[in-house]
């Protein structure tokens, strides 16, 4: 499997007052990736690995806690020009097939293992590490998914995360995820 991720924008939204908001509250971490994998199925059971490589960078985000009079917003990192870095994933599930609906049910599991400590620029222009913004997210879920017959397909994915990094600078934990696609073979 190969694919491209393109940014929806460059990660540089602002609240009412024109203040930079956290990555947690982009639509976007502002990041071109390459993403690299494989599937195999074994009887009931799919492994999948792969990789996510940030190509280029865009994120223009300038968000820094110290710049907030509300004391909530050092919850979040500061991510001023967020270098992000790599990602290795690898996804377990199990196939339970209810043939005469043909609906399949995938229970499964998801590692995801940020390779290494996502960095930003500060107030005086040096580049800062975000210690503890490497390691392991682990997320539990489970997909349905109903085929029609011309080959299109409807998925429900609901899944919550069991382990998370320390650090999550880029904004991508939920604690609770629910998705609804429509697939169209083409």
């Amino acid at each position: 499997m190969a694919g491209i991720k393109v940014p929806l924008n460059y990660s540089n939204n602002k609240n009412a007052d024109g203040q930079p908001l956290p990555l947690d509250y982009q639509s976007s971490i502002g990041t071109y990736d390459l993403i690299l994998g494989f599937r195999a199925a074994i009887k009931k059971i799919t492994l999948s690995a792969g990789a996510q490589l940030p190509l280029e960078q865009v994120n223009e985000n300038a968000f820094f806690p110290e710049l907030y009079t509300d004391s909530a917003a050092y919850k979040y990192s500061p991510t001023n020009d967020f270098e992000r870095k790599s990602d290795l994933l690898f996804r377990a599930s199990y196939n339970i097939a209810f043939e005469k609906s043909s609906i399949l049910l995938q229970p499964n599991l998801l590692a995801i293992y940020h390779l290494g400590n996502d960095s930003y620029f500060d107030l005086s222009g040096t580049r800062v590490t975000i210690e503890n913004s490497q390691g392991l997210t682990l997320n539990a879920g489970a997909t349905t998914t109903k085929s029609f017959k011309n080959a299109s397909a409807l998925e429900i994915l609901i899944a919550a995360p069991l382990v998370v990094r320390e650090v999550r600078p880029d904004g991508l934990t939920r604690s609770f995820v629910l998705n609804l696609q429509y697939k169209i073979p083409f």
